[in-house]
C-alpha cells in the first residue's frame, strides 16, 4: 500500500522548506490541522488575542524584512477580522500571505459553521486570491502565493484551504512539487 499524507502535512512542509520564521495567527477549527504539523517544528507561533493583530504583525515583518510576512486565520469571522490588515498591507506594497481555513468544500452553503464565500471578499485587496481545491496541489499554491506576494511591486496574496482539502489523505506519489 502507497504512503499517504495530508493537505495540512502539506502545507506545514510546504512552509517549513521555505524557511517561514514566523507565522502570527490566532487559532481556530479549520486551521488547526495545520497547527498540529508546524508544533515542534523551527516554525514559530505567535498565537494573538485578535485575527487583525495577527496580520498587522506578519505586515511588520513583511515590511522589516521585505520577505512575505505570514497569517493565519480560521474561517468566516476569524477572517473578516484580519481584513483591515490586509487593506493596509496593499496600500503599503507589503509582501503577506494571508492563509485562511474555509468550511469543507462538500459542505458549501450548507449553514455549516462560520460558512461564507471569503474570496470575493478580499479579491479587491490582494494581488491575488487563491483557493486550493485539491490536496495533490497544496504545495503549488503556497510557492504560487510566495511568489506572488514578494515579485514585482509586493503586496498581499490570500490563500485557502477548506478544512477537507487540509484533512484528506492523499497519495504521496500524486503530490505536485513545483520546487
Amino acid at each position: 500500500m502507497a504512503e499517504t499524507i495530508t493537505g495540512a502535512e502539506l502545507v506545514a512542509q510546504a512552509l517549513i522548506q521555505r524557511k517561514v520564521e514566523y507565522i502570527f495567527s490566532l487559532s481556530g477549527g479549520h486551521i488547526t490541522p495545520i497547527y498540529q504539523y508546524l508544533e515542534g517544528s523551527d516554525v514559530k507561533i505567535f498565537d494573538t488575542r485578535h485575527e487583525q493583530s495577527a496580520v498587522f504583525m506578519a505586515e511588520a515583518w513583511g515590511k522589516l524584512t521585505r520577505k512575505a510576512g505570514v497569517a493565519m486565520v480560521t474561517a468566516g469571522p476569524g477572517f473578516t477580522n484580519a481584513l483591515t490588515g490586509v487593506a493596509s498591507a496593499y496600500f503599503s506594497n507589503t509582501p503577506l500571505v494571508l492563509i485562511a481555513g474555509c468550511v469543507g468544500l462538500d459542505n458549501k452553503e450548507k449553514l455549516d459553521l462560520q460558512d461564507m464565500f471569503q474570496e470575493p471578499v478580499i479579491k479587491p485587496m490582494v494581488k491575488k486570491a487563491l483557493v486550493c481545491q485539491k490536496t495533490e496541489r497544496v504545495n503549488e499554491y503556497v510557492d504560487m502565493a510566495f511568489r506572488i506576494a514578494q515579485s514585482g511591486r509586493p503586496g498581499p496574496v490570500y490563500l485557502e484551504f477548506p478544512v477537507d482539502v487540509l484533512t484528506t489523505p492523499v497519495q504521496k506519489d500524486a503530490v505536485r512539487y513545483t520546487r
